[in-house]
């Protein structure tokens, strides 16, 4: 006999996966914030069903391990480590502005006596979008756009003097290149010289000095990162922070009450990786007003405090950081 009774799995149909809007920097891919639904916001975002911005979003995975980037069908989510993120060049020229700070993505110094261009890149912000302190040669990195800078003067702007081109994963991995200008001797002085470039990073700069003495870059770079261990309790008798793993995340604690007396006259700027100094959890700034006094901060990190360590600057390197159970 023939049942004219349906099954019930006929009538069940599957639910589409839920979209996500991933809001990410727009220079680098950063991952700012997932939501379930689209909020006001300065980023830009992808619209995704992507389950790894639900485990994001849930807390499941750590939104620094994710950018988002183009690929050949479009935007999309996925891990720092498969692909290098660089922004295509702008479509319009811009003026690199003159400044004295040298921590832009890329910084462009004239030696001005001695006929000499240096162009460094900021070895944090290669940290920063790679979670490694060297870029792997990409299989294809004609897909990146060259740095391009054009030369003109101050006096007459429509005359192009000259032009370069640095192939940025290079100028990445070695930091610094070096060009001889002397061919402009006749033509101007440094100290008259804009650059106009197409950005394919967030910020640059320009700044000019009488003498070369080797690069800047190699002088900045000597200035070492010191990889201070995070100390178990009771290893150490007056450790200059304490840390603490609680529900809402790590605790930091100053352990002191005047920073000058520990050095310290400014923010503070850390690096949190595994111990594989390599791979990068978070870059931490405090500022300096929160700084000392037994002032306790609350950082955004959820990793075990006993399998991290944190990368100081080689002048603070006399700070010392231990665990301990903090009540709050």
């Amino acid at each position: 006999m023939t049942s004219n009774f349906l099954s019930l799995s006929e009538f069940i149909v599957d639910k589409p996966p839920a979209d996500y809007f991933v809001y990410y920097e727009e220079w680098d891919g950063q991952v700012v914030e997932i939501s379930n639904k689209p909020k006001p916001s300065k980023h830009s975002y992808l619209k995704t069903n992507d389950d790894n911005a639900r485990k994001i979003m849930l807390g499941e995975l750590d939104p620094r391990r994710f950018v988002v980037s183009e690929s050949k069908d479009g935007f999309i989510l996925m891990a720092k480590s498969k692909k290098l993120t660089i922004k295509k060049e702008e479509d319009q020229l811009s003026m690199i502005p003159k400044y004295h700070n040298k921590n832009c993505d890329v910084n462009v110094i004239l030696y001005t006596n001695d006929w000499k261009m240096e162009v460094n890149f900021n070895q944090d912000t290669v940290y920063r979008m790679t979670g490694n302190r060297h870029v792997k040669k990409q299989s294809s990195q004609s897909q990146y756009s060259k740095i391009k800078f054009y030369l003109i003067s101050k006096k007459n702007p429509s005359y192009l003097m000259s032009t370069y081109e640095i192939d940025p994963i290079d100028l990445m991995n070695d930091g610094f290149r070096i060009f001889d200008m002397s061919h402009l001797r006749t033509i101007c002085s440094l100290s008259d010289i804009q650059i106009l470039t197409r950005r394919i990073f967030k910020s640059y700069s320009i700044r000019t000095k009488e003498y070369f003495v080797g690069a800047e870059y190699s002088s900045n770079k000597s200035h070492k990162r010191y990889h201070a261990k995070i100390y178990e309790p009771g290893q150490i008798q007056v450790p200059t922070f304490v840390i603490s793993n609680t529900t809402n995340g790590w605790v930091m604690r100053s352990n002191f009450s005047d920073p000058q007396e520990h050095k310290i006259f400014g923010d503070l700027t850390f690096y949190i990786t595994k111990k594989d100094p390599n791979s990068l959890l978070s870059t931490i700034k405090i500022p300096f007003e929160k700084i000392g006094w037994k002032q306790e901060i609350n950082l955004n990190l959820t990793d075990n405090v006993d399998q991290c360590k944190i990368l100081v600057s080689d002048n603070i390197r006399n700070i010392t950081f231990a665990q301990e159970e903090i009540t709050i």
